[in-house]
């Protein structure tokens, strides 16, 4: 009875057949079918607004200060360099936007995947080969946007990249022990393609004062593909959590610098003498006992044998020369 209960009456079956269908807009269906699915590029600017940029200009902080000591050092000029803050642009803007010649150096930062820029403006190239042979650093406007650089100049740029490089790697060595190297070089950055000009890189510019005067920047670009697999690594470094030991690491450094700054007695023994109790409750004052001496003295701490010498004086002092120092095993 319960089931023919739940069984629905004629009329109500009658209704459901003659129930009109819902109409369709068919407006609304032709805009679906025109419509396309937009692509979601997880690497795309929109993702890139969650990077920690922090980090990263931190990291160009220290960059700063390695470029300034290492250019000084190898110009032989007065260095100054400030890092600017750092910028998630379009690399087809940022190329468009540069010099027309300029020293665009392909780097490679294993083990990071792709490859990076460090761009080296002209007039700052051409201010350092002028500061260089005693000349007044002033910027020389580039004349044609196909010259080439000099031999002369490629010395100058070789020289600063090199600067360069060692700056990134000691700079980035508290995140990741990177290991940079030129690939190549290219007087125009567009001709670089080290990504597409619809991608997006990390601008990281460095503003050159040579001699005193503005010379222009060097432009350090990461794009952002080669950055994002460790965005989380850099936002922990950023926040101390990588290069913070641990209250063991921490305990462990304490009493290494207490032990190593303890004081320690050290025994010399010149030689041993073997006697009964009888023998030994027979000597008197003046009473001469002999014994076999050894080649050396033995040092020792408490009861530790640590070194074999030759037991003698230095600037009126008495001492002993190391000969042989002895293992944990002996």
């Amino acid at each position: 009875m319960a089931d023919q209960d739940n069984l629905l009456s004629p009329e109500e079956l009658d209704a459901l057949v003659s129930d009109p269908k819902p109409e369709i807009d068919s407006v609304s269906t032709v805009d679906q079918r025109n419509s396309k699915a937009l692509k979601y590029d997880i690497a795309s600017e929109t993702a890139a607004l969650n990077f920690n940029l922090d980090a990263i200009y931190r990291i160009n902080k220290v960059i700063e200060k390695k470029l300034q000591q290492g250019l000084a050092s190898a110009l032989k000029s007065r260095i100054e360099v400030e890092a600017k803050n750092v910028e998630l642009v379009n690399f087809g803007k940022y190329f468009g936007q540069a010099e027309v010649i300029t020293a665009a150096n392909i780097i490679a930062l294993e083990p990071l995947r792709g490859r990076a820029l460090a761009v080296i403006e002209t007039p700052v190239l051409r201010s350092a080969l002028s500061n260089f042979f005693g000349g007044s650093g002033l910027n020389i406007e580039t004349q044609s946007s196909n010259k080439q650089f000099t031999a002369t100049e490629m010395t100058i740029k070789n020289i600063m990249l090199s600067v360069i490089l060692d700056s990134i790697r000691e700079a980035w060595a508290p995140v990741l022990a990177l290991k940079p190297s030129f690939i190549g070089l290219e007087t125009k950055i567009a001709n670089t393609k080290i990504i597409s000009s619809l991608n997006t890189v990390f601008l990281n510019r460095f503003s050159i004062t040579i001699a005193g005067r503005s010379s222009g920047n060097i432009d350090i670009v990461y794009p952002y593909s080669m950055l994002r697999l460790i965005s989380e690594k850099l936002t922990q470094w950023a926040q101390g959590s990588i290069n913070r030991e641990s209250s063991h690491s921490v305990w462990r450094t304490s009493l290494s610098n207490a032990v190593a700054n303890a004081p320690v007695e050290i025994r010399v023994e010149l030689g041993k003498i073997n006697l009964t109790l009888k023998e030994f409750e027979m000597l008197r004052e003046d009473e001469v006992v002999m014994f076999k001496k050894p080649h050396f003295a033995r040092a020792s701490v408490d009861g530790i044998p640590i070194f074999e010498g030759n037991v003698g004086s230095q600037s009126s002092q008495m001492a002993v020369q190391v000969v042989r120092s002895f293992k944990v095993s002996e």
